[in-house]
């Protein structure tokens, strides 16, 4: 007896080997977790299944945050030891059942890793695995622990919610407005709330990672566990909407350096997809937007911000351009490159060219008209988006894309080449820029402004109301504090810079304070919202615009067909005919289409963009 013990304990324990699966079949591995409780070892089998069958399958999805993928634990398949992250590990310890065996999907075990072609098949998969699943478990916290407080919370909200919004049928309209466009009111709210409850749920790490986007998008159901409580995921959105709604979001959550509140609406606006809150069926979500919001989200491979937003293009759409099937073969500049002109083609727009631009170097390997789009966003380093309301610089023109097939980083698309290359630059402002700073910026602007304008040009001595108007109106982008165009009423722009720099003058600081006067307070955030970052600058015939940090003396400006903003253009040093995207900009005057409407815009060229 004793010896058969011995020969149980020291018999060799094999390592497991996946075996290859069927592409044709589309087939995917589920596991059978057996049951088990406490610390007992994780025994589980892999099975593999076809999607294309007839019969519907019975498993979870899982939906966690992998982390440090170096940290690695065990688990028993078919009595073989296979190495699986940590993450994994607590996952399965944490959803396996006392009294029978559970079947679920889990990435890092039902994907072979570390063979990179299967990896791309399942990945391409990913919108089936998800969709086709029963349920979606969601580990916020993989840890048991008190959660009372944060449910009790999030009961509470849920059934404000509801009773503000007529049981949610008027919640898109409170959230969005005509232009699909977050609105960001902030009624307020007298409800008394744990926020440290709230707080420690929405620093949970998984809200920053990028796949679980798709995947609960995807998923026809999904349940969060967070400590000992289950917790609807949509009661979760819910939560998000509520806020949105109520609070200066950013504010209430700005003690937790851990909670970005951009990223919880992104994944609100994606994850109700076909539910609640279903984008407004008229208006087409466009590729470019999708792939930018994944900017506010952590991957550790670059190549994930294009392939993990497949799922979701999928959903909106019902396909995926061939030249994005997931290929973890391929370096992600292609891939960026394929993703860039395949939202070009699919949005028939320009639109990613506002997250283009010039890079000194090109030290990433990206052409200049496709957008980094794993880069971050940046408040002390990047500006804020240009405003698109009311502006049609290609006075709405279609597309004229030249590309046939692969890019091969040359972007070729028609438009108008304005005569007079960028003459006068003033550096732009930063966060902390000083009064001194303002003052310096605001009067070199004006200045430039005044030299170059046609009106001026041959008797510097005249004042020409026009121009301060049309100076004071660019150093906020033509674009008031509320939202509205400054073509509507331009006179309120000089006025708002003459009270702003009368407060200046006066009291030697910003105007922050509520009791300060309102239109010094109006012009001041509008024009931060603008200026920070941007290039004051002016051409030879005396255009005037606010335009990237990069932009330079001999620099041109050009309105590309299918493109909302006049973009910034470089000739390139190496391809004498060939241009390379500084970045799009306002120029006034040119923001509503008139370079084509007068006739007189310049020359229609096609552009070759490196």
């Amino acid at each position: 007896m004793a010896r058969r013990l011995l020969d149980k304990v020291l018999k060799p324990v094999h390592k497991y080997h996946y075996q290859p699966l069927t592409a044709p079949a589309h087939e995917i591995r589920v596991l059978i977790l057996a049951s088990g409780s406490g610390r007992q070892s994780l025994r589980c089998a892999l099975r593999p299944v076809p999607l294309a069958g007839e019969s519907p399958l019975d498993y979870e999805t899982t939906s966690y945050v992998w982390g440090n993928a170096s940290l690695t634990g065990q688990v028993y398949i078919d009595d073989m030891i296979l190495d699986i992250p940590v993450s994994a590990q607590k996952v399965l310890f944490r959803a396996r059942l006392p009294d029978r065996p559970r079947t679920l999907w889990i990435d890092a075990i039902c994907i072979n890793q570390k063979d990179s072609a299967e990896r791309s098949q399942q990945v391409a998969l990913m919108s089936r695995i998800y969709s086709m699943s029963k349920c979606n478990l969601i580990f916020l916290s993989v840890e048991k622990h008190e959660a009372a407080s944060l449910v009790a919370n999030v009961d509470t909200i849920v059934a404000d919610l509801a009773r503000s919004t007529d049981q949610y049928r008027k919640l898109s309209e409170m959230l969005f407005d005509a232009h699909n466009n977050w609105k960001h009111t902030s009624t307020g709210s007298e409800l008394s709330l744990d926020r440290q409850a709230l707080l420690d749920l929405f620093s949970c790490e998984w809200f920053s990672r990028l796949w679980v986007v798709q995947e609960v998008a995807l998923a026809p159901q999904n349940v969060c566990i967070y400590g000992e409580a289950r917790i609807p995921f949509i009661n979760i959105l819910r939560a998000i909407a509520w806020f949105s709604l109520n609070f200066r979001t950013e504010r209430w959550f700005s003690t937790s350096p851990y909670v970005n509140f951009a990223r919880l609406e992104f994944m609100l606006r994606w994850a109700g997809v076909d539910r609640i809150y279903s984008l407004d069926p008229d208006i087409r979500v466009k590729s470019i937007h999708i792939l930018e919001s994944m900017r506010f989200f952590n991957a550790t491979d670059a190549r994930d911000y294009v392939f993990g937003t497949l799922g979701i293009h999928d959903k909106l759409s019902g396909t995926v351009p061939s030249m994005l099937t997931p290929d973890y073969s391929v370096s992600y500049p292609e891939v960026y490159e394929r993703a860039a002109l395949a939202a070009i083609t699919s949005d028939k727009s320009l639109a990613g060219l506002g997250l283009a631009g010039y890079r000194s170097g090109h030290i990433d390997e990206l052409p200049s008209w496709v957008p980094r789009f794993n880069k971050p966003i940046n408040k002390a380093h990047d500006p804020n988006p240009l405003s698109p309301l009311g502006t049609s610089a290609d006075d709405g023109r279609s597309l004229r894309l030249h590309n046939t097939g692969k890019a091969n980083g040359v972007l070729i698309v028609s438009g108008l080449l304005l005569p007079g290359p960028v003459s006068q630059v003033v550096s732009s402002l930063r966060q902390e820029s000083s009064l001194y700073d303002f003052i310096t910026f605001i009067s070199s602007s004006l200045s430039i402004a005044h030299e170059s304008s046609p009106s001026t040009q041959f008797d510097p001595t005249t004042t020409d109301i026009d121009t301060d108007i049309a100076a004071a109106t660019t150093l906020h982008a033509g674009v008031h504090l509320d939202g509205t165009r400054a073509a509507s009423d331009p006179q309120k722009s000089i006025i708002g810079l003459q009270h702003f720099l009368s407060y200046l003058t006066t009291n030697r600081k910003f105007p922050w304070d509520t009791d300060a006067d309102p239109l010094a307070v109006q012009y001041y955030r509008s024009m931060i919202n603008a200026c920070y970052h941007r290039n004051f600058f002016s051409t030879e015939i005396g255009h005037i615009g606010l335009g990237p940090k990069s932009v330079s003396t001999g620099d041109v400006v050009a309105i590309l067909y299918g493109g909302t903003f006049p973009v910034i253009l470089r000739p390139s040093e190496k391809f004498p005919e060939d241009y390379e995207v500084v970045g799009v900009a306002y120029a006034h005057g040119l923001m509503a289409g008139e370079a084509l409407k007068n006739g007189s815009g310049g020359e229609e060229v096609i552009f070759r963009l490196r």
